[in-house]
């Protein structure tokens, strides 16, 4: 059975999602079929135009305008076409063009029982436009969703969400750190969603903190509920506040635990915190936050922990403080930071 066929394809939920982008499990299976089939690209595009050109209202589809485009399709696949010479046949475009008028036939013949269908299991949400605030290291800044939720977008970070949100679901997509204050809505969940991972609320607060570069993702609640789900954990986990979920990304465990709020909340309000932090940790934390580039030259590496806090301090002089307490010097060359 060929899962490319158009009227299959219509009908085919993650298809449908995979379309209007409502669904990142369902649009990453299709990205990868598509990928590994080069060569049904064009029918896959021909569904794809064909479903977003299904006449869509605020409650469900509108059956007058169906049945209008079912008509004037009728109608042009009706009207007569310059035949080509029998040897050209074979040639892939006009074969393509034969193939697409009987596909689209097809689907005529099928539009009453696919109407019915849609209307008695899903209609498909409007298309909607995506917008995407990207951090460089260095910079953070505050996000405010259309539905009144606020967003803390850490360095080296992006997050990804519709312009205005849908009516039934509110849905982002992040990489790196961030923390949301979300606004209360009992009709549509808000879902946050990292890598295979999702978090789900209704009115909450909380961060989570997902760089690829550490294998773990962490969601820390300051208020409210929250779900947490991954592929390969049967159940969804609960957070309640103060409490830390630890999420390793490579073996699919995950552990909770309560958490530091300066520790762990602390970069939204600026202040830059250190907990027994190795001399690796310290680095990545610090390139993060003020876009620069370390570069090792000690024979030894440092090894002793750093535990200490920073608020709103030039790189100078945090670079003093954790020089002095783990004995290392260092010099500033624009965006190099030389360790010796």
């Amino acid at each position: 059975m060929d899962m490319f066929e158009i009227e299959k394809l219509i009908q085919d939920p993650s298809f449908q999602n995979w379309v209007y982008h409502s669904n990142p499990q369902d649009f990453a299976l299709w990205e990868k079929r598509i990928q590994e089939h080069p060569e049904k690209r064009e029918v896959v595009e021909v569904a794809a135009q064909m479903l977003k050109g299904m006449p869509v209202q605020e409650h469900g589809l509108d059956q007058e305008e169906i049945h209008q485009e079912w008509e004037m399709l009728q109608e042009k696949l009706s009207q007569p076409s310059v035949s080509p010479k029998r040897e050209n046949y074979h040639n892939r475009k006009d074969q393509w063009t034969l193939w697409i008028k009987v596909a689209a036939m097809i689907t005529v013949v099928m539009g009453v029982g696919l109407i019915t269908w849609w209307n008695q299991y899903q209609t498909p949400p409007r298309a909607l436009h995506w917008v995407e605030k990207q951090n460089p290291a260095g910079q953070r800044s505050v996000i405010t969703l259309s539905d009144g939720s606020k967003v803390w977008l850490n360095a080296a970070s992006k997050l990804r969400f519709p312009e205005v949100f849908s009516e039934k679901k509110r849905t982002v997509f992040l990489e790196g750190e961030a923390f949301f204050e979300v606004s209360k809505d009992p009709s549509r969940v808000f879902k946050v969603h990292s890598g295979s991972s999702t978090v789900a609320v209704l009115g909450t607060s909380f961060n989570i903190n997902a760089f690829a570069e550490n294998d773990r993702i962490e969601v820390a609640l300051a208020s409210g509920k929250v779900l947490f789900e991954s592929e390969g954990i049967a159940e969804k986990v609960p957070l309640s506040p103060e409490e830390l979920l630890s999420f390793d990304t490579k073996n699919r465990q995950w552990a909770k635990s309560q958490f530091n709020k300066d520790e762990v909340l602390g970069w939204k309000d600026n202040i830059l915190y250190f907990q027994d932090a190795s001399f690796e940790e310290v680095v990545k934390k610090l390139e993060r936050w003020y876009g620069v580039e370390f570069i090792v030259r000690r024979k030894v590496p440092v090894s002793k922990g750093f535990t200490g806090w920073f608020k709103q301090k030039p790189l100078e002089h945090v670079l003093k403080g954790i020089g002095f307490s783990s004995k290392f010097d260092y010099r500033i060359e624009d965006k190099k930071v030389l360790i010796y």
